[in-house]
């Protein structure tokens, strides 16, 4: 992983909740789930808030 992004990673993950939400998101490395936003999957873990849809397929 870019060391920027790890950093904001880092900064955005700031308790042990946050990374265990993380843990457990609906994220994948193929298929819809693959093409979420980091930014909103981040912000869900970090807020404990609802996990972002994927896009919907083109």
């Amino acid at each position: 992983m870019h060391p920027l992004v790890m950093a904001e990673v880092r900064a955005s993950l700031l308790t042990d909740e946050a990374w265990e939400r993380l843990t457990h998101a609906p994220i994948g490395n193929s298929g819809p789930a693959a093409w979420q936003r980091l930014g909103d999957v981040l912000d869900a873990a970090a807020q404990g808030a609802a996990w972002p849809k994927p896009p919907a397929a083109r």
